[in-house]
């Protein structure tokens, strides 16, 4: 984070005595941007729920607000009507038809939803009168099925009913009355279903037929003489009371609308009936129940009156505990007012709370952005690096001991060198890599072990300027990269250490395998490598060589190919081993050779061609037809053939007698068979060059020779088959 300990962290991470390292620098960055993107996404939510505990705030205000302009709106009703209309009791007892008059519902009714849904003239039938309101039983048609009929019980005030209509004997219906049919005949058949007496309203009427609507929706073209006119007169009011204005206590008049403080009783607002005829300091309010049920009917540890029935919504309550609407609901607008100002309060708490979340929320956007793209950047960085990054390794160095002098052959070279482990930096040159010292690559080593909060797993690429490595910059002005892995480093730094371990020991051979790149992990001093490249003590690299003349130019190019390999190993002092398929000229290759060592005069003892017993006379015959001239063959073979010391010329004549003329009784026979001698005596050894061979079991058949001549020829012979 931006100036923060794990900044520093970071930085002193990736930055160690001039070294920088650049994955630990990417790594930290990202580290960075994803800690801003997770406080970032802790941050956002924060600032949701502030937000939305603002808009809770405000919705809470303006709730108040609208119950505070309610409660103001319902205490001017109660001041312009603050009494109850006098109950029509006439018409209106239990059982009484009555319609519904949609027109004439009051705007302050306090009935239920389901007046709203009921149609316009529909009929029903009184169950029972309350307050004002008359519970009455409408023949509502089902939904689904409007064949069917059912009750449903609806408070309506007085007001809003009429009487039930009734025909109008002689009286035809005019435009949307309501109407009657008198004459079945008149009816079309399919509404017969309706039965005799068919009620509807006119729509529309045209040439002595009147369209007629039905309860239930449907409608018919019907005679308008078939027709009778209903008529309905409002219910009739009662006379006023002579005791309506009288004071009954606490100020308080019949039929005025009060509320109880206590809550004891009902919640609900109320109508004055009466002074308890038990209490005379209690008052018999009539509650009003908009839904038809009051849950403080019968409220424990209180009496209804005595007059009164069970279920009645009638109760007595304490003249104290009653004030009239208008004041309920100044008062109920009061305390509203009074909490307003918390609510403001809360409003500018919850207000600084959103500003501060906003405000968090757009640094710590900002913040990501600038570490997105510092992310970016050193991920830029690491990967222009990369390209030319030099890849650091551990070796072992090997050079020639101080005050000693050189070997005279490079077999001796084990000797007389020393070997350290040192850390080699690859160059475009791989047999010429740059070797630095453990102690200078100590600072690399640690910026890569020391980035213990980088959490790249592949090896690190870090950039120095060491004089001893400007000569691999690609600029001037641009520093070194490199490439160390983390074990690698672990390494460099545990090499340092007093206990830790030498090279082990490479043998002459190894050290020219090194010299050669065949073996990996060795660097060989420049001047180790001038004693193997020079032509007095080290290897022979020559490539370009002639074919002899007595083979001219019969080799083919990949045949000279081999030949020349071969030439450059016997100069060496190497052996090889020649494979090819069948048929492809191994033999020319190998006279070749033996041709090109006598001709050059390296050739000063006898060459031994090792072969199975059938090749020998086609080694005879293929030396005689390429180097006839140049190379003399001798046929060494048989059961009783002598080793002689290096083959020398001078050799005991006796020897080469009992060669050529072996005694017959010191042949041995097994099983009937002849012995072979190669496996009782071990002879067989070969020396120079050739192919695997085996010895023969059974002699083959000698040519008849002179002894003299067999002699000469042995002395003069170049290759022994």
């Amino acid at each position: 984070l931006p100036g923060s300990s794990d900044e520093e962290s970071f930085l002193s991470e990736s930055e160690h005595e001039g070294v920088v390292n650049l994955t630990a620098r990417s790594s930290a960055a990202n580290v960075a941007a994803a800690e801003h993107r997770r406080r970032l996404a802790q941050a956002v939510p924060k600032r949701y729920s502030a937000a939305s505990s603002l808009s809770s705030a405000k919705y809470a205000k303006m709730i108040q607000e609208n119950d505070i302009s309610a409660f103001a709106r319902r205490a001017e009703q109660a001041a312009a009507t603050p009494r109850a209309e006098r109950e029509q009791w006439q018409g209106l007892n239990s059982g009484a038809k009555v319609a519904f008059d949609r027109n004439a519902v009051p705007p302050y009714c306090h009935s239920d939803r389901a007046i709203w849904n009921l149609p316009d003239k529909a009929e029903g039938t009184v169950d029972s009168v309350h307050g004002g309101y008359a519970k009455v039983a409408f023949k509502i048609p089902d939904p689904w099925y409007p064949q069917y009929m059912y009750d449903q019980y609806v408070d309506v005030p007085f007001k809003a009913l009429r009487t039930a209509p009734r025909p109008s004997w002689g009286e035809q219906p005019s435009l949307h009355d309501d109407a009657q049919v008198h004459n079945r005949q008149g009816m079309p058949p399919s509404f017969w279903y309706l039965g005799s007496d068919p009620r509807g309203t006119v729509e529309q009427q045209w040439d002595g037929y009147s369209e007629l609507r039905f309860p239930d929706g449907y409608k018919a073209w019907i005679r308008t003489d078939c027709l009778t006119k209903l008529v309905s007169s409002p219910v009739p009011e009662p006379p006023l009371a002579e005791d309506d204005d009288q004071v009954l206590a606490n100020g308080l008049r019949k039929r005025d609308y009060v509320r109880d403080t206590s809550q004891r009783y009902s919640s609900n607002k109320g109508e004055v009936v009466s002074i308890c005829p038990d209490d005379a300091s209690n008052i018999l309010v009539r509650f009003h129940d908009p839904h038809g049920y009051n849950p403080f009917r019968n409220p424990r540890g209180y009496r209804h009156h005595a007059g009164q029935p069970p279920r009645s919504d009638t109760c007595s309550v304490p003249a104290r505990d009653l004030v009239t609407e208008e004041t309920w609901q100044k008062d109920r607008a009061e305390k509203l007012r009074a909490k307003m100002p918390e609510l403001e309060a809360a409003i500018a708490r919850e207000q600084e709370k959103a500003e501060a979340a906003d405000a968090e929320c757009a640094k710590l956007e900002k913040l990501s952005e600038a570490k997105e793209k510092a992310a970016k950047k050193a991920a830029g960085a690491v990967s222009r690096a990369s390209k030319r990054a030099r890849e650091l390794s551990v070796v072992t160095h090997v050079q020639f001991r101080k005050g000693k002098a050189k070997p005279s052959v490079w077999r001796d070279l084990s000797k007389h060198v020393e070997l350290e482990w040192a850390v080699a930096v690859a160059t475009n040159d791989k047999d010429k890599p740059v070797v630095l010292s453990l102690k200078e690559c100590k600072s690399l080593a640690r910026s890569v072990t020391q980035a213990k909060s980088c959490t790249h797993c592949g090896p690190h690429i870090i950039t120095t300027r060491e004089k001893n490595l400007q000569g691999l910059a690609t600029g001037s002005r641009k520093p070194v990269a490199l490439s160390l892995a983390l074990e690698v480093a672990a390494r460099i730094l545990k090499m340092q250490m007093p206990k830790a371990e030498s090279p082990a020991p490479l043998h002459s051979f190894s050290l020219l395998k090194a010299a050669l790149g065949a073996l990996e992990g060795i660097v060989l001093h420049a001047r180790i490598l001038e004693f193997f490249h020079s032509p007095e003590t080290g290897i022979i690299r020559t490539k370009e060589i002639d074919a002899p003349h007595v083979v001219g130019d019969v080799l083919r190019p990949y045949q000279l190919t081999g030949f020349q390999w071969l030439v450059n190993n016997a100069r060496n002092g190497l052996g090889c081993i020649l494979a090819d398929d069948m048929g492809l000229g191994k033999t020319i290759q190998a006279i070749s050779l033996i041709a090109y060592m006598k001709q050059e005069g390296m050739l000063q003892r006898p060459v031994l061609v090792v072969v199975p017993k059938t090749l020998l006379w086609t080694w005879d015959r293929e030396l005689k037809r390429w180097a006839g001239g140049a190379l003399k063959s001798h046929l060494y073979y048989g059961s009783q053939r002598t080793l002689l010391a290096n083959a020398a010329p001078q050799e005991a004549q006796g020897a080469v007698d009992a060669q050529e003329a072996p005694p017959a009784n010191k042949r041995r026979r097994i099983s009937g068979k002849r012995a072979d001698p190669e496996w009782q005596s071990g002879a067989g050894a070969s020396a120079g060059v050739g192919s695997a061979a085996a010895s023969s079991s059974a002699d083959p058949p000698q040519p008849k020779r002179k002894r003299g001549t067999a002699v000469a020829a042995r002395q003069e012979a170049d290759v022994f088959l």
